[in-house]
């Protein structure tokens, strides 16, 4: 008999202890599933216009705890118009600056930290500043990959998904489609945070007036000062190098996400309006 007792106090230890570990686990994918989306870049996004297209854009905000809780949005030069939404289950506040609603560019206060009040089944869940910071005459590069999602090409340079392109310049839409391969590129700045990707198209396009081409990459000039590249290319035409590579800076915008100032340049290549010599490879 005493040895029924303890087999079924053990059954009940043991029920118990198993009931408690998935309670717990529960209530740790609660916790984190709610931490995930704690600031207010996480709970709202942006829709930009201009003359000829609208865009989805999102906010970035310090991950840093010691950070103030500033959500920047980073908008294309030729943006005309933004509304601010919250996603669903979200309402947002943002005091003098209107919700659900289209704002021309003239009425947005760049630099201004607009308080920003973000609340969830009627109790406040995040506060913060909004802060709209506009770039001037640099053209937007927006690609949206297939997936919706980086996750698959930061996780190794080789691997390339399908994707969807449009580029804001002063006149208007420059050109707009679909890219074949779009992947990441680079060596050691591959292992820094801003990296760099290469573009293949089906067939030759023009990207902001340059020679038609297949292939372009960007390059993200992540350590040094944004214009070493470009003046080495200006030096080398007005000394008469040939085959110089074209290239553009543009602002990118990645699945909505801004990623900061690239060059947009042609890769080198033997063949027309690349390098004129005899392709060793044929």
């Amino acid at each position: 008999m005493d040895k029924l007792k303890k087999h079924n106090l053990l059954l009940y230890v043991s029920v118990f202890s198993v009931v408690l570990i998935l309670l717990l686990v529960v209530l740790i994918g609660v916790y984190f599933a709610e931490a995930e989306a704690t600031g207010i870049a996480q709970t709202v996004f942006f829709e930009i216009g201009s003359e000829e297209e609208k865009r989805t854009l999102y906010g970035w905000q310090s991950e840093k705890a010691d950070e103030e809780k500033i959500c920047y949005v980073f908008l294309p030069a030729d943006t005309e118009n933004v509304a601010l939404y919250s996603k669903d289950g979200f309402t947002v506040d943002a005091g003098d600056f209107p919700v659900n609603k289209t704002v021309n560019i003239n009425d947005i206060e760049l630099q201004r930290e607009y308080p920003c009040y973000v609340y969830k089944d009627g109790k406040e869940y995040s506060d913060g500043k909004l802060v709209f910071k506009k770039s001037e005459i640099i053209p937007s590069f927006f690609i949206d990959t297939q997936s919706g999602s980086m996750e698959y090409l930061h996780a190794d340079k080789r691997n390339d998904e399908k994707g969807f392109y449009s580029i804001w310049a002063e006149r208007g839409i420059d050109s707009k489609g679909t890219i074949t391969e779009f992947s990441g590129r680079g060596n050691t700045s591959w292992e820094h945070e801003k990296k760099g990707y290469s573009l293949v198209f089906e067939k030759p396009v023009s990207l902001l007036d340059m020679e038609p081409a297949n292939k372009y990459v960007l390059v993200s000039n992540g350590t040094n000062n944004y214009l070493s590249n470009t003046i080495s290319f200006w030096l080398e035409e007005e000394i008469g190098v040939k085959n110089v590579t074209q290239s553009k800076h543009i602002d990118l915008y990645l699945n909505g996400e801004y990623r900061g100032n690239y060059i947009l340049c042609e890769p080198v290549y033997v063949g027309e309006n690349g390098i004129d010599i005899n392709n060793l490879d044929t």
